[in-house]
């Protein structure tokens, strides 16, 4: 599934009800800092639900290399060439996590990288 890419979507704000989107700020050797869309820092115990965000697979796109997990409460993320945000969707049978790539000039791709938490 695939949402829509816009500037709007970048800071943050949902472009459906059940969508909500942050910021994965990268921090080095792996580990990522996430916030929401007023820029705050969420813990994944604040996240509730998210907490049973198992094993995401990794992808890799034109744009991106990454990969990220779950363990210990938090998203590990490895990533190169971009900016990324990931968005954690919850609706229907089942949860969906996916990350966006953001290039220079605004053009946005998604990749799916976890269903079924």
């Amino acid at each position: 599934m695939y949402w829509s890419s816009t500037t709007e979507g970048m800071r943050g704000k949902s472009v459906r009800d059940n969508t909500c989107w942050f910021q994965v700020c990268l921090l080095g050797g792996g580990k990522v800092k996430i916030t929401d869309y007023k820029g705050d820092h969420l813990s994944m115990d604040e996240a509730g639900e998210r907490k049973a965000i198992k094993l995401i697979s990794g992808t890799k796109s034109p744009h991106s290399e990454f990969e990220l997990k779950y363990k210990n409460d938090k998203l590990f993320f490895q990533a190169f060439n971009g900016m990324l945000l990931c968005r954690i969707w919850y609706g229907g049978d089942h949860n969906t996590i996916e990350a966006m790539t953001v290039s220079d000039d605004y053009h946005c791709l998604f990749d799916r990288i976890g269903a079924d938490v």
